[in-house]
């Protein structure tokens, strides 16, 4: 019989409380990863896993030219890019991690966000907070419409403002 490392609790020593299955919503910026290290070290305390969530706005005017000119594998490798430190974070820290993308229509991305985080049964949903924002609209939307709870990841008090503002964002 083969039995889990001992840094790793098994589903039978999970403890009550801590989340088993965490929804990581990301964007592709620093505050996303930031948001997806915190996740990990929470779920690598309760032996947890993460699904690592990139939500595309895409308005209807647009759904055309989606498949045409090569634009619908630019927009699978903006999610791709999205997605990928946040998810490499929470491999780094020995916690499964599955990709996940939605697309929607319009605006509702912290719905889109709660519905996906409802279907996968999760139990948390992690966001990070953006610079010289207080609640943006994004983690206003998660939260209003979550059935879990929700976790803001500020920035860290710590951190110069220099070196928030030099870090990039992805266009948009």
């Amino acid at each position: 019989m083969e039995t889990a490392p001992a840094s790793r609790p098994t589903a039978a020593r999970r403890h009550a409380g801590f989340p088993h299955h965490a929804l990581i919503a990301v964007d592709g910026t620093p505050e996303g990863v930031r948001a997806a290290r915190f996740a990990a070290r929470l779920l690598t305390a309760s032996g947890g896993r993460a699904t690592v969530l990139a939500v595309v706005v895409l308005p209807p005017s647009l759904l055309d030219a989606v498949y045409e000119d090569g634009v619908a594998e630019a927009l699978v490798t903006t999610v791709r890019d999205m997605t990928a430190a946040s998810s490499a974070a929470c491999r780094a820290a020995g916690v499964e991690a599955t990709v996940d993308h939605r697309r929607v229509t319009t605006a509702s991305i912290g719905h889109a966000i709660a519905d996906v985080a409802a279907d996968r049964g999760c139990d948390l949903i992690v966001v990070g907070s953006h610079p010289r924002r207080t609640l943006g609209s994004v983690v206003g939307g998660v939260v209003t419409a979550a059935h879990c709870p929700v976790l803001v990841v500020p920035e860290p008090p710590d951190e110069p403002r220099e070196t928030r503002a030099a870090q990039p964002r992805p266009p948009g």
